[in-house]
């Protein structure tokens, strides 16, 4: 077990490079735990892990683009028997002046071959950020114009960051389901709401939640034993509404 963490962030002006180094408070000493460098460009994030006494690689992202065909492409890879193996892929298809993303498609490498897998997809317009749930999508994007004489009440989900984060081995996830001006589209019961966790791959780890639920605020725990250390991410999802948030599980 382990009583809080720490994290410190550098910039290096000389060359653009940024670094993030993650320790964890443990018999009354600070440890490393995990490091994240990155280029100035950006391109290329690579995640180590303290081992032993060392710095272990574990995964890194890398980003293409190309302009030309407007489309750009983030590859996560693994370290695995001291070489990098593909994990999983993500290709967007960019408008004509390359500012938005207008469809995605997600892949994960098994067998030698490149397969579709279900992941959460997070995109952005000039106004707004969105997330959909899958392995392709396509966007469109429409202005929304309402008029009306009667007060607007907005209602809003929200997915809180687990806490306490990094944990180990459990955690807690609180969200809230909104209240809504028209009868529920589950009808009595609620809206059917469902929590996942999935691993740095892409694979699903376990659902917490998969049923009817009314408006109101909600607590569910993660249990992590026999999971190994590493990151995690937890993903809501209703009939409108993803969001999807990153966990740390610490040995």
């Amino acid at each position: 077990m382990f009583d809080t963490s720490r994290y410190t962030f550098h910039f290096y002006l000389n060359d653009g490079s940024y670094s993030a180094l993650t320790e964890i408070y443990k018999n009354n000493t600070w440890i490393n735990y995990s490091l994240d460098t990155a280029n100035a460009a950006m391109d290329t994030v690579l995640t180590k892990i303290w081992i032993v006494d060392q710095w272990t690689s574990y995964y890194r992202l890398i980003t293409s683009f190309n302009y030309d065909e407007s489309y750009r492409e983030e590859l996560t890879e693994i370290w695995n028997e001291n070489q990098w193996i593909n994990g999983i892929r993500i290709i967007y298809k960019l408008d004509s002046e390359n500012n938005y993303v207008i469809s995605g498609l997600s892949e994960i490498w098994g067998n030698n071959e490149w397969g579709p897998v279900d992941i959460v997809f997070d995109f952005y317009s000039a106004e707004n950020k969105y997330s959909c749930f899958g392995s392709n999508f396509d966007v469109y994007y429409n202005s929304l114009t309402a008029v009306s004489d009667k007060p607007v009440t907005v209602a809003n989900h929200s997915l809180y960051q687990n806490y306490p984060n990094p944990f180990n081995p459990s955690t807690t996830i609180r969200y809230s389901i909104p209240s809504l001006q028209t009868p529920l589209s589950g009808g009595v019961g609620g809206v059917l709401v469902t929590l996942k966790v999935y691993n740095v791959l892409g694979q699903e780890v376990t659902t917490l939640v998969n049923k009817q639920q009314k408006p109101g605020n909600y607590n569910v725990t993660f249990n992590a034993n026999n999971l190994p250390r590493g990151v995690y991410f937890y993903s809501l999802k209703t009939e409108n509404f993803s969001l999807t948030k990153k966990m740390l599980l610490l040995e």
